[in-house]
């Protein structure tokens, strides 16, 4: 049961991490914005003030900033995926 509580707790965290279009609905501040979010406002405002050209390597370290908690999620949470992954695989 342990299995499947982390897969459904894994893609659940996974889902409200990325999520995109609700707060983009919900949220007016942009102070509360969530990273995801915050990084495509942030490379937009660059483009519509006056031109300028957005700062690619600061775009990239957020993003990679924002990937960073789901790869800790995965990793230490693999191991209970992994073993749900392969209890069924083996018969007798």
């Amino acid at each position: 049961m342990l299995t499947g509580l982390v897969t459904v707790a894994l893609l659940s965290f996974v889902g409200a991490w990325n999520n995109f279009f609700l707060p983009l609905i919900v949220l007016s501040d942009d102070h509360l914005f969530p990273l995801t979010l915050g990084l495509n406002v942030w490379n937009t405002v660059s483009h519509a003030s006056g031109g300028g050209k957005p700062v690619y390597n600061l775009i990239a370290l957020g993003s990679f900033l924002s990937v960073v908690p789901l790869l800790m999620a995965f990793i230490l949470l693999g191991r209970y995926w992994r073993r749900g992954l392969t209890a069924g695989a083996t018969t007798g």
